[in-house]
């Protein structure tokens, strides 16, 4: 059985939730994780050194929040994956730094890094909780063309992702998600460039 931290390395396609486990032979599996200290590495489990060895994961993690009914949510993961095939975990408290290349409009070969060496291609995305228990994203958008991000997020008691709406990010700017309750992760996925002429709604 999967420890319960396991929970949430899910991904977010076409509707629905599946394990990443489940991913199919031919996905294109992300790039090279940044490398990670030593001793993190030795203190995970096999199970869990496997799956960082497919997907990237950030390795010796502190969620720190409060929960639904406003109590202290402090827990130590071994690992929480952060970059998958479908796209990137984003978790409470933390930012991520995302280099990725242009493929017909599509942003691919997806890789974590520490530092931006190329701010033209690195996506911020940052999770963070207010006081009374909400939460925000704030992502900003590297790029020439709006970027627009399919969304799900795993609100604090869920052991799964549920959709929610996203707007485009415009040109070298930053949006603002907001959420009335506290959520563990935002999961980026489907992420592309739009052209000037398409709907700049937001959509779920």
């Amino acid at each position: 059985m999967r420890k319960a931290w396991l929970l949430p390395l899910l991904m977010w396609t076409a509707g629905t939730v599946s394990a990443a486990s489940e991913l199919p032979a031919d996905a294109t599996p992300p790039a090279e994780t940044p490398e990670a200290p030593a001793a993190a590495k030795d203190a995970l489990d096999p199970e869990t050194a496997e799956m960082c060895t497919k997907i990237q994961c950030l390795l010796d993690v502190r969620i720190t929040m409060r929960d639904e009914k406003g109590k202290p949510f402090d827990k130590h993961y071994p690992a929480l994956p952060v970059v998958q095939p479908g796209g990137v975990s984003v978790y409470a408290g933390h930012e991520v730094l995302i280099e990725a290349e242009v493929e017909n409009g599509r942003l691919v070969n997806l890789r974590r890094v520490e530092e931006v060496s190329d701010p033209s291609r690195t996506l911020h995305s940052r999770l963070e909780q207010d006081e009374d228990g909400s939460m925000m994203l704030i992502t900003r958008n590297p790029f020439d063309k709006a970027l627009r991000i399919r969304m799900g997020m795993m609100p604090m008691g869920h052991d799964g992702l549920v959709r929610t709406s996203s707007c485009p990010v415009r040109p070298g700017s930053s949006t603002y998600e907001m959420w009335p309750m506290p959520i563990f992760q935002i999961y980026l996925a489907d992420m592309r460039l739009i052209e000037e002429d398409e709907d700049m709604g937001c959509v779920e």
